[in-house]
């Protein structure tokens, strides 16, 4: 989302069951680690003044699962 200086905006972002997962290569599965995520948000990535935390159950691999990883996107 792009704004002008001095503009505001509310912004939702939702999560669901895939928001913390990664690709395991080991196993060949998507998974997400049980723990306690940390949510920083602001202008750059060394200026975050928003800042929550997240805890999440642990979810072994999801079905079905892909042959290989996902392509990473692009900057």
């Amino acid at each position: 989302m792009h704004l002008e200086p001095g503009e505001t905006a509310r912004v939702t972002i939702p999560f669901d069951r895939h928001t913390f997962r990664h690709f395991d290569a080991a196993t060949n599965a998507w998974v997400t680690e049980r723990g306690q995520y940390e949510i920083l948000v602001g202008p750059s990535s060394v200026d975050h003044p928003l800042a929550a935390s997240h805890d999440v159950d642990g979810v072994g691999p999801s079905t079905p699962t892909p042959s290989r990883p996902p392509t990473p996107p692009r900057p």
